[in-house]
């Protein structure tokens, strides 16, 4: 701003440079100008502060400032200007705050523009001085503290504009002190409470602004009783509940009603229908239930937003009638039918049809040549049928385009490269066929390409001329497209997301690869890519989300991995990588997801993957990695899942693993780990798998094992543990899965384990149990495959092992045999003197003692041979105890 016009300028009166392209600060020379009364420099590119020097005018009415690029505090003397009627400093970068007594001095002030600062501190207290002020804008700053009461004693404000600050508190009911308000705003604040009734007492209102807080409670029902100037009415984004008020008759000048994301109920009332000025109506985000048919009276209505209510039913139709409508969006609701073959018939100006997510069924409508303005076009999560009709590419405005997940089939119509003006294309997960139309490729504005899913084919070629420049997304999976897909988007140079996995792809992974330099996910899983990674790939630094599972891919990691500091997610599995994982690994923080199984890396587990701090999922399984587990692993910060399973380590597992407290997948199996369970192990309260099967661990299992409360899936298989089973192990109700076979444990299956209600598998063969197996619980369901080779197990035929014996059947048995030994005694007597009464004469005959062969009997087969030593087969008894007759499963009878 040039000084020197300041010099000679003492009588100047009124000062207009607004509206330039003046720069630099504002100069203290200005204080030369006296007398003047109105200075305007707004919308200029001053910067810097603003002077002290410009407060010292006394006959100044009018400063406007605003639109600049100044900075700094407002100089408080600018306040003691008694002659200002208007101060402007809207829009620019001022900060600090306003002083307390702001009206002291200002009682001629009506026009106070602060909006669009860096102000801070609660807005002042005191403004009865202020009694000829009629617009406050203090919007759009870092205010905070209450909405101070003492704005109530303005009795000539009309136009209070507090919105986009930090308030808080209730609003002071005081405002309704003022009778001639017209626009009230606090938009965007934290203000909580009710909404004081007294408000809907001004009628003079015209806009009433509250979005964007916490404000509770209900409405009244009579809203509108003394509001018939009202013109704006914006309640959304707050949590107001209760039906919406039945009574609009008297608001006749309302064109704005925005009730969306609050927590209203109940039906939509038919008394909508008579605010016939109505130009946007919002009731998105409740939980209405019904749509009155008198919204079709609302013939000037442009914009219906009803989305993500609970409206079921058909859908109404009426609304096809509303032909001032630019926007309809009736989604996320669980609205039926069908669409009128001539949807467009009455709507010439409907710019953005939404009516996605509901029960819709039936053909996509076929005329839609008098929607000529239509922008976006979002059919999606329905049961729409047929084909896409060739008639969509009429819509030659069409921006947005999305039919995906429905049932649609067919073919996709070439005439959709029609639609010059194309930017978003979605026809995923349908049953749509054939060869994908290339020529949408040459739609110059297209910016995402949605197929996954389908049943389409088509061969890419590996070089292009498509004008793929503005293309961001190309999402394909799951069809069989062949072709290299990475040549055809060699020229794509606005890339982010490219997803092409499950498809037939082959050819290498290029160089070309690099020049996707925005590049944030790239998914080729399940392709035949046959091919290394080149080394450019660690040049594409904006990689968030790299996959290229089961691709055929060999060689090694490239070190230059460790460049891709965006990575969250990389994922090399089912793959022939060799090597050893790059210690440059490391330098990716931000990655939560580390894949590599199911390749043939070896070597040791580098300790550099101890610094991804962010990481939550680390799968190296089924690899030759060998040595020992980095005992740095219990120092991540938040893993869930580790998989080491499958590999060649042979050390023990390092104690800080039992650290790690929110793990809920710990498998180290098919290894050759030793050492113990340490009494740690209970500390992993939220774990739900551990498996640790096929190492060469040994001792006793902890008896805290019984800490795990939350584990699902327990295996210790093919180890060496001896010792009992903890009767802990019956506290871990969660348990579905209990696999401790091929052991050396010893002692009894703990009756606790019947308690066990969810467990569906349970194995502990194979080890050196005894006496009873459980009967209740779980224990029913299982069979003998649970308990084979533990030969002192008994318990039910069905399990296949021996029959305990109870305490009263031991006694019993003690009984038989003690009596069965007198009878033997005193028959052998009895045939001894026998044998001396004959004088030995038949000494020549057999003797029948040598002649018998001598048997070894089971008790078992004594009971069985006596049908339990019934008394049908009892031959006698006497002192020395009882006979019976026994028949042995040879058919020899015995006497017992």
């Amino acid at each position: 701003m040039p000084i020197s016009i300041f010099n000679n300028l003492s009588s100047l009166q009124q000062l207009d440079l607004s509206e330039n392209q003046l720069s630099g600060r504002i100069p203290r020379e200005i204080r030369n100008l006296t007398k003047l009364n109105e200075l305007l420099l707004n919308d200029n590119i001053l910067s810097q502060e603003i002077p002290e020097e410009i407060g010292n005018y006394k006959e100044m009415e009018e400063l406007n400032i605003e639109s600049n690029e100044l900075e700094g505090p407002i100089p408080f003397v600018i306040f003691n200007m008694s002659s200002l009627k208007t101060l402007g400093f809207s829009s620019n970068n001022l900060s600090g705050s306003l002083p307390h007594k702001i009206c002291q001095n200002l009682p001629h002030l009506q026009g106070l523009h602060m909006s669009y600062n860096q102000l801070s501190g609660p807005i002042p207290s005191e403004w009865f001085q202020c009694k000829e002020l009629i617009t406050i804008s203090l919007s759009y700053n870092y205010f905070s503290g209450r909405i101070p009461a003492g704005i109530g004693n303005l009795p000539k404000l009309r136009k209070l504009y507090l919105g986009d600050n930090i308030l808080s508190g209730d609003i002071p009911v005081e405002i309704g002190n003022i009778k001639i308000r017209e626009e009230m705003v606090f938009e965007a604040n934290a203000l909580t409470g009710s909404i004081p009734l007294v408000i809907f007492n001004m009628s003079s209102l015209i806009t009433l602004g509250l979005y964007g807080n916490k404000l509770s409670g209900s409405l009244p029902d009579n809203i509108c009783d003394n509001l018939p100037a009202l013109k704006i009415l914006s309640l959304a984004h707050n949590q107001l509940a209760g039906p919406i008020p039945s009574q609009w008759l008297q608001c006749k000048e309302l064109q704005f009603l925005y009730f969306n994301l609050n927590h209203f109920a109940c039906s939509i009332p038919a008394s909508i229908g008579n605010l016939t000025k109505l130009k946007v109506l919002d009731l998105a985000d409740n939980n209405l239930k019904d749509f009155p048919k008198e919204i079709g009276n609302l013939i000037e209505l442009e914009e219906l937003w009803v989305e993500t209510n609970a409206l079921k039913g058909p859908l109404p139709l009426f609304i096809f009638n509303l032909s001032s409508l630019r926007t309809l969006d009736f989604s996320k609701n669980r609205l039926s039918g069908s669409l009128p073959d001539n949807i467009c018939h009455n709507l010439p100006n409907l710019q953005y049809m939404r009516l996605f997510q509901n029960q819709l069924a039936g053909s996509i409508p076929s005329q839609w040549f008098q929607c000529k303005h239509l922008q976006t076009l979002l059919l999606s999560y329905k049961n729409f049928t047929g084909g896409i009709p060739t008639r969509i590419g009429n819509l030659t405005n069409l921006k947005k385009l999305d039919l995906g997940y429905n049932n649609l089939t067919g073919i996709i119509p070439k005439e959709i490269s029609h639609l010059s003006n194309l930017e978003t294309l979605v026809l995923q997960v349908n049953n749509l066929n054939g060869q994908i139309p290339f020529e949408i490729f040459n739609i110059s504005t297209i910016k995402e390409v949605g197929l996954t899913e389908n049943q389409l084919f088509g061969h890419f070629p590996s070089t292009t001329n498509f004008p793929l420049q503005n293309l961001e997304e190309l999402v394909i999976g799951l069809n069989s497209f062949s072709g290299s897909i990475l040549s055809f988007i060699s020229n794509a140079s606005q890339l982010e997301r490219l997803d092409v996995g499950h498809n037939s792809f082959s050819g290498s992974l290029t160089h070309t690869i690099a020049n996707c330099k925005d590049l944030k996910r790239l998914a080729l899983t399940n392709n035949r890519l046959d091919s290394v990674l080149p080394n450019s790939i660690g040049n594409i630094t904006s990689l968030q989300y790299f996959t290229i599972s089961n691709c055929v891919m060999r060689g090694n990691i490239p070190r230059y991995f460790g460049n891709l500091t965006s990575l969250t997610t990389l994922s090399l599995d089912y793959n022939e990588f060799s090597g050893s994982i790059p210690p440059s690994i490391g330098r990716l923080h931000k990655l939560q997801g580390l894949y590599l199984n199911d390749n043939k890396l070896r070597g040791l587990i580098p300790s550099e993957i101890c610094q991804l701090d962010s990481l939550v999922e680390l799968i190296l399984a089924n690899n030759m990695f060998f040595g020992h587990i980095p005992a740095c692993l219990g120092n991540l910060k938040s893993p869930r899942s580790l998989s080491l399973n499958s590999n060649e380590l042979n050390s023990t597992i390092p104690t800080s693993l039992w650290s790690l407290e929110y793990i809920l997948e710990l498998n180290m199996s098919s290894n050759s780990l030793v050492g113990s369970l340490p009494l740690g192990i209970g500390s992993l309260k939220v774990l739900l798998e551990l498996d640790l099967s096929k190492n060469k661990l040994s001792g006793n299992i902890p008896d805290n094992i019984g800490g795990l409360k939350s584990l699902v899936n327990l295996s210790l298989a093919r180890n060496r543990f001896e010792g009992p089973i903890p009767t802990s192990l019956g506290t871990l109700i969660s348990v579905e899965v209990l696999d401790l076979s091929r052991n050396n444990l010893s002692g009894t299956i703990p009756k606790s384990l019947e308690t066990l209600l969810r467990l569906d598998y349970f194995n502990v063969s194979f080890n050196q149990l005894q006496e009873e197996i459980p009967t209740a619980g779980a224990f029913t369901n299982f069979s003998s495959l649970s308990f084979l080779q533990n030969n002192a197990l008994c318990g039910e035929p069905r399990l296949e092992v021996p029959p305990c014996k109870t305490s009263g059947e031991t006694r019993s048995a003690w009984k038989y045999i003690v009596a069965g030994l007198a009878s033997a005694i005193f028959i052998s007597l009895l045939l001894y003197l026998f044998m001396r009464h004959k004088n030995i004469d038949n000494a020549s005959e057999t003797d029948l003692f040598s002649v018998a062969e001598l048997r070894k009997i089971s008790y078992r087969e004594l009971i069985q041979a006596t049908d339990g030593f019934s008394e049908t087969n009892l031959l006698g008894s006497g002192s020395f105890g009882s006979v019976y007759l026994g028949k042995l499963n040879d058919g020899m009878n015995i006497a017992i």
